[in-house]
């Protein structure tokens, strides 16, 4: 076999290759017969290497020399290609088309997606993926549509949220500390609200014990009250006085081996003095202190400031204790304020060893004096004290605060004076007596009103125990 008959077909090949599809154009379906044999092997011939390239788009049916028919295998380009009239039979009995061979493999692909048999197949997942996408855009675009409809009926076109609390990362950071020792103590982490659910019962019989300090004053202040005849109970005084309890033998603050708030039987009290008063450091916080809760409740206090002076005269009585006359008189104007003569009913003892003071709580009954004031012009007073004051009254609690700076001053070895500050709380005997009268009815208010009487005082005494100034 030479070169030439490798390169060149032979004239009854070509003749046998192109006569072949026309054949089967002019056969009908009726005359087409169904065959089983294989399909014939066509055994192509090439002049040059050019013929293996088809770069003609012409219709199959071209006169063109490089129109030569390959048959193809594949049904999905069969069934591209398969032209009206063509019904060609594989070893399958499936019928395909020719096609011409294609020097691109955009000629490969088809515009429908196709199964093995040739027929179409459906494309729903690309469907569904793409409605999850044009749903997913659809829904953003309607959020950008709201929000901007509500800038336009708010009148604010892209400008920024403000908010009426600063978010938390934007807030300043403020140490537990401070915000325990702020005067504001109603906001106290530690505190319990009301309608806070309880989780436990108060006691194994559901009742609460009575503290026995708190009951032990309650019903020092019983006796009192009830050991003063009824139509001289509205002059009763009852005050509480910051100070230290002095012993007389040692000559220093009281020490006995005790670490909580103690009363002090009437008996050992007897070798006891008090020195009321305070240093010029704690009394200043005091008042800073007291001032502050004024100024931050202003509809809850009310403030009087004074400035007087209080003469007190001693008359003897043959067979009788002495009468004490107390006269004040505005400093300014000279006119008397009050003219009464104080008797000091009791006494009881506080000791606070953990603490920088000690209570004095005394009962008293100020009578008002029938004696002309004009009897003592010429009378030296025992002792002459000038009080600036400034009193502070709370009426939710029944309490006074008196703050008051003093000049006392004697006579004989007492005359020089010599500045004292005192600190002291008075209740409202009005309302306390009032819930003595109904104790029959109301036995838990008298003892309440007590109570906070004195957890007042505890108040002022733990402040001074807490840093700063």
């Amino acid at each position: 076999m030479d070169l030439k008959s490798l390169l060149g077909p032979s004239a009854d090949s070509r003749k046998e290759v192109k006569e072949e599809p026309q054949l089967q154009v002019q056969q009908t379906p009726q005359q087409q017969q169904p065959q089983t044999h294989d399909r014939p092997e066509l055994k192509h011939r090439y002049s040059s290497i050019t013929s293996l390239m088809n770069n003609d788009d012409d219709p199959p049916h071209s006169s063109s020399p490089s129109s030569n028919i390959h048959l193809m295998n594949s049904p999905a380009v069969a069934a591209k290609y398969q032209q009206a009239g063509s019904n060609p039979v594989t070893p399958g009995n499936k019928p395909i088309d020719l096609i011409r061979a294609r020097n691109s493999i955009t000629s490969l692909t088809n515009d429908t997606d196709v199964d093995i048999d040739g027929k179409e197949t459906p494309k729903a997942p690309q469907q569904q993926s793409n409605g999850k996408r044009h749903s997913k855009i659809d829904s953003e675009l309607g959020k950008l549509e709201s929000l901007e409809k509500n800038q336009k009926e708010n009148g604010k076109k892209g400008k920024p949220k403000r908010y009426s609390k600063p978010p938390i990362w934007a807030q300043k950071w403020v140490p537990n500390f401070k915000e325990d020792s702020h005067v504001n103590h109603s906001s106290s982490r530690f505190q319990r609200s009301d309608d806070a659910p309880k989780s436990h019962a108060v006691s194994i019989t559901g009742v609460k014990p009575y503290n026995d300090i708190t009951r032990r004053i309650t019903n020092w202040i019983y006796a009192q009250i009830h050991s003063t005849p009824k139509e001289l109970r509205q002059y009763l005084e009852l005050e509480t006085k910051f100070g230290r309890i002095w012993d007389k033998e040692t000559d220093r603050r009281l020490h006995i081996p005790v670490t909580t708030e103690s009363i002090l039987d009437d008996g050992y009290a007897l070798n006891m003095t008090f020195k009321a008063g305070l240093d010029k450091d704690r009394y200043e916080k005091l008042k800073k202190f007291l001032v502050g809760l004024t100024k931050i409740n202003k509809d809850k206090f009310k403030t009087v400031k004074f400035d007087h002076i209080d003469r007190q005269y001693r008359e003897a009585q043959r067979d009788k204790m002495p009468k004490f006359y107390r006269l004040t008189t505005d400093k300014s104007t000279g006119r008397p304020v009050q003219n009464i003569e104080k008797r000091k009913l009791a006494s009881l003892f506080i000791h606070n060893p953990d603490m920088v003071f000690d209570f004095r709580l005394t009962m008293s009954i100020e009578l008002p004096s029938q004696e002309n004031p004009e009897r003592f012009q010429d009378v030296t007073p025992e002792i002459q004290r000038h009080k600036r004051r400034t009193s502070i009254f709370h009426d939710l609690t029944a309490t006074r605060f008196d703050i008051t700076d003093v000049l006392q001053s004697g006579k004989g070895k007492n005359s020089h004076e010599f500045e004292s500050l005192e600190v002291e709380l008075e209740v409202d005997m009005i309302k306390l007596i009032d819930a003595y009268e109904k104790l029959d009815v109301d036995s838990f208010t008298f003892e309440e009103l007590s109570e906070t009487f004195m957890d007042n005082a505890r108040i002022l005494n733990r402040e001074l125990l807490k840093p700063g100034k």
